[in-house]
């Protein structure tokens, strides 16, 4: 066990040690506390401002503080008389104070998280947390997260329409045998340049050959891929970069033997998938569904641009999806139920929608593919 989830055991142990010794009336301000703070956590999103931006930060920490306490001053009015209803069971007093101060820590790891992982020392503890990696797979903290060491590197680009207009992905797909035998395809994607590190995803497109998006490595003086629940890291070589339609191919000498992940030949509209990847730099799988591959789009991308890669939108021919991409997911496979590639995701967006690179592009660059090629510049 990590030293982080061992001491946060340690203060959920703690907290349900207090609540249970002093009961609900002194639990339950608590709790009002952790309720204002979910609150304040979704405001950004009010305001037009991604929850991954370095200003949700700075919009929830005050927000939080203000209606955390006041929520807290309202649920301490009646705290007292429940609790004294309660208090003729010891079990209902105790076992409810103990409930309601547990989640109140587990709210106050959940937020504190994102903001301790900013200290250098402290992110990579941070970021191997097995705790802290279910708590952002359920709910997403606002602000920079332990993943995004260098916006430039490891962000996603930002769509702003709407989804394509075709039903959720089918959650009993997560599960299919052949969904969970592509997942050892897919692999993290780790970069150093642009004066920090950033981290995405990629998938195993032919032997030794790992496909992931232009933004990724864009400006990367040193590219490494990683398998899944392993440390090792290999050396890849960039041997295609097509900043147009932000895709890009790493050669891996030492990668081993890996399943290539066959491609859709004509991604269908309405198709159910999976998407796989390492979104803020920890393994996730999500139901998601393709809608129409589209040059009838417009306007350009949001977020930071990376160097050399377009970010213009209009005339250009993208996969639509409707599932969520967080940063970190850039470069991985949507996979449908027979565990082929449908697309390759690169931007994300609001109201369920987001863009992946069709797969005639990821062809193309397999058939022209060769010796090393430059990442471009920073900016």
């Amino acid at each position: 066990m990590l030293v982080v989830d061992l001491i946060i055991g340690v203060a959920l142990a703690a907290a349900l040690i207090f609540g249970y010794r002093e009961g609900l009336a002194r639990a339950l301000p608590l709790a009002g506390f952790a309720v204002g703070v979910v609150i304040a956590s979704r405001l950004p999103l009010l305001g037009g401002v991604a929850l991954d931006s370095d200003g949700a930060l700075a919009i929830v920490v005050p927000a939080a503080l203000l209606l955390g306490a006041a929520i807290a001053a309202l649920t301490e009015r009646f705290a007292w008389r429940l609790s004294r209803r309660a208090r003729s069971r010891v079990w209902t007093d105790g076992g409810g104070g103990a409930l309601v101060a547990v989640l109140a820590a587990v709210v106050a790891v959940w937020m504190l998280g994102p903001v301790i992982g900013e200290l250098r020392p402290l992110r990579t503890s941070l970021e191997r947390s097995a705790v802290l990696g279910q708590l952002d797979a359920v709910l997403q903290p606002a602000g920079p997260k332990r993943a995004d060491v260098v916006p430039a590197l490891a962000s996603l680009p930002r769509y702003r329409g709407r989804g394509p207009d075709v039903a959720a992905g089918d959650p009993r797909l997560l599960g299919d045998p052949d969904v969970v035998a592509a997942e050892r395809s897919v692999l993290k994607i780790l970069v150093r340049g642009c004066g920090g590190h950033g981290s995405g995803s990629g998938w195993v497109a032919d032997r030794r050959i790992v496909a992931t998006n232009a933004h990724v490595v864009a400006g990367g003086a040193e590219i490494r891929v990683q398998r899944r629940a392993s440390r090792q890291t290999f050396r890849a070589i960039p041997i295609w970069f097509d900043g147009d339609h932000d895709i890009a191919l790493l050669r891996v000498p030492e990668l081993p033997d890996l399943d290539v992940l066959p491609m859709v030949e004509d991604a269908r509209a309405g198709t159910p998938g999976a998407t796989l990847g390492f979104p803020r730099g920890r393994w996730a799988k999500r139901r998601a569904r393709i809608g129409p591959t589209t040059a009838r789009l417009r306007g350009v991308l949001g977020g930071r641009p990376a160097p050399g890669v377009s970010d213009e939108i209009s005339g250009r021919l993208v996969t639509t999806i409707r599932g969520r991409l967080q940063p970190g997911n850039s470069g991985g496979p949507l996979v449908d139920e027979a565990g082929h590639v449908l697309t390759t995701a690169f931007a994300g967006g609001f109201g369920g929608g987001a863009l992946g690179v069709p797969n005639e592009f990821v062809r193309e660059g397999l058939r022209h593919a060769g010796p090393r090629v430059d990442t471009t510049r920073c900016r």
